[in-house]
């Protein structure tokens, strides 16, 4: 410890500590915080990613929406069809099918109430039908809508059926002929995920572009807006160096 020595009143010398000097180099330099002209960009930038992640969501699950909805009515309708015109001959059960190959990436199977696949005759030519459902889609609703037959006016009974699961459409419409049977049909959604496919690049690419937009923006509204802050601290170092000159004020 240093010591300071002085005069009392007395005229003797009397020693008084002096408490130690602080070494500033020991001291850890402050965290180096984000300029406000970075900050301003960085939020500029956030709140445009923001806001174009939400609206880019929406538009793709409104789209998803669409596009499943209409591949579901479009397979129901054409399912409902082929059902009504079913009828039995030796060869299983005889669907007729369009005639405009809408029919084309298909499967059908025609079920009982346990789900089992029976036979099954397409276009009337009686050639069976190779392209039947997996059975991995056949599941409890489909065989509630072939149970639903036996007694349509029972509670709780459905006469069709509409899903999707695994990536395919999946609807099952109850025969009118037979007791306890329904047609199964099911689309895979490929053209639809295609379309899915091409909207989640072109939404990422335009919300890429926004944000380097919104970056863009943020800096030259920070550069312009802050000079007059940059200008009036140049000025206020230059006088705590003891340069007394007037600060010029403009604008």
């Amino acid at each position: 410890m240093r010591v300071l020595s002085n005069t009392t009143v007395d005229g003797r010398q009397r020693a008084q500590p002096v408490e130690p000097a602080l070494d500033t180099a020991d001291e850890p330099e402050p965290a180096r915080r984000f300029s406000l002209s970075i900050r301003v960009t960085l939020l500029a930038a956030i709140c445009v990613a923001v806001a174009v992640a939400l609206v880019s969501l929406g538009a793709y699950l409104t789209v998803r929406q669409n596009l499943y909805s209409q591949a579901q009515a479009n397979l129901l309708d054409e399912a409902a069809h082929a059902a009504s015109g079913a009828v039995y001959r030796p060869c299983g059960f005889e669907v007729s099918l369009p005639s405009n190959n809408s029919f084309n990436n298909v499967r059908i199977s025609i079920i009982d109430s346990s789900g089992t696949q029976l036979p099954l005759c397409a276009m009337n030519d009686g050639t069976h039908f190779t392209y039947s459902v997996p059975s991995a889609l056949i599941g409890d609703h489909e065989k509630e809508v072939a149970a639903s037959s036996v007694n349509p006016l029972a509670p709780n009974s459905s006469l069709e059926d509409v899903q999707t699961q695994n990536g395919y459409v999946v609807v099952s419409v109850a025969l009118p002929v037979g007791q306890g049977y329904a047609l199964v049909a099911a689309q895979p959604l490929t053209a639809e995920t295609s379309i899915l496919d091409r909207l989640s690049l072109v939404l990422f690419l335009i919300s890429g572009a926004g944000i380097v937009v919104a970056a863009l923006a943020g800096t030259a509204v920070a550069t312009g807006g802050l000079r007059p802050v940059a200008r009036l601290t140049a000025a206020t170092e230059r006088v705590a160096t003891g340069d007394l000159r007037p600060i010029p004020v403009t604008g």
